[in-house]
């Protein structure tokens, strides 16, 4: 499994590389957290902490401003844990659900 080296950020904003670079690093996380987990709580701890940081990165303006939580990125990072991962999906969306309420 590959982490995807492009999450469709804004290209013309001057902070999009470093955030790509930023939500990339997330990606690799989960995907070694997820690999190691030995219990399907484990993996769900890891995907509860890779959408926390990225709920937090939505936070900023200048994160906004590049485009984090407009589609197609948004998209993208949300689905990585069950398209990608192949998780749960529900799983993953009540998990996204709880931090964004």
């Amino acid at each position: 499994m590959e982490v995807p080296a492009d999450w469709h950020l804004n290209n013309e904003h001057k902070d999009s590389k470093k955030l790509n670079e930023m939500i990339s690093a997330l990606a690799r996380k989960l995907l070694k957290a997820v690999q190691e987990a030995e219990t399907e709580e484990e993996k769900k701890e890891a995907v509860y902490t890779y959408y926390r940081k990225y709920y937090t990165l939505t936070l900023s303006k200048t994160s906004l401003e590049a485009g984090v939580n407009k589609s197609p990125a948004r998209d993208i990072i949300l689905d990585y844990p069950w398209k990608d991962l192949r998780l749960h999906r529900f799983t993953c969306m009540k998990i996204w659900e709880k931090i964004n309420h």
